[in-house]
């Protein structure tokens, strides 16, 4: 089985290594690029009590924006919480698998009634977190630390095996994503 993965390169990468160890076959076409950005204000760090991340392109901000180490960090996804550990911050305080998930579990955690908590994003993304936190009464500074650039076109080798039948499925990894496939596979396949 032969599938074309979607995902961001480093992401993709990672995807292709995980189905080639089940026997299976990839074929890379990104349709986002991941960008660092810096954000217009960082948060005064002193008056925070945890971070929430969603995902790991927002971990290059703790550095980046000085995080404390010893900070609470509340995560969506064992691999998150792994490469936040990987990058020095330790004191994982929740894991969760969604981020529906983790905002229920913020909203029952007393320590966050009182809380101030910094929630390091992308500029696209859902704004159920966001929400959650607001009925929850959990104060919050929102800061959008990465963006996803979309492409509208498809690798060569992603064309040829479309058009081939040599691809057996798409992974898309988000509404956007699959959005930005048709308009690619469109686009593409009129060339």
């Amino acid at each position: 089985m032969q599938l074309l993965i979607t995902r961001p390169a480093i992401q993709a990468a990672e995807t292709l290594s995980a189905l080639q160890a089940r026997g299976w076959q990839g074929v890379l076409s990104p349709l986002l690029e991941i960008e660092q950005i810096r954000p217009d204000r960082w948060p005064d760090w002193a008056q925070i009590t945890g971070i929430l991340i969603t995902s790991r392109n927002a971990i290059p901000a703790l550095s980046a924006g000085s995080a404390p180490t010893s900070l609470p960090i509340y995560c969506v996804g064992g691999r998150t919480a792994a490469a936040i550990e990987a990058a020095g911050y330790k004191n994982i305080a929740m894991t969760a698998a969604t981020a529906a998930e983790l905002a229920e579990q913020c909203a029952e955690t007393s320590s966050l009634t009182d809380a101030r908590v910094a929630y390091l994003c992308g500029e696209n993304r859902r704004s159920e977190l966001e929400e959650y936190l607001n009925r929850a009464a959990i104060a919050h500074q929102t800061v959008e630390v990465y963006r996803a650039v979309g492409h509208d076109h498809l690798t060569d080798a992603a064309c040829t095996g479309l058009v081939d039948q040599q691809i057996d499925g798409v992974l898309l990894y988000s509404p956007r994503s699959a959005t930005l496939f048709v308009k690619a596979l469109a686009l593409s396949l009129i060339h």
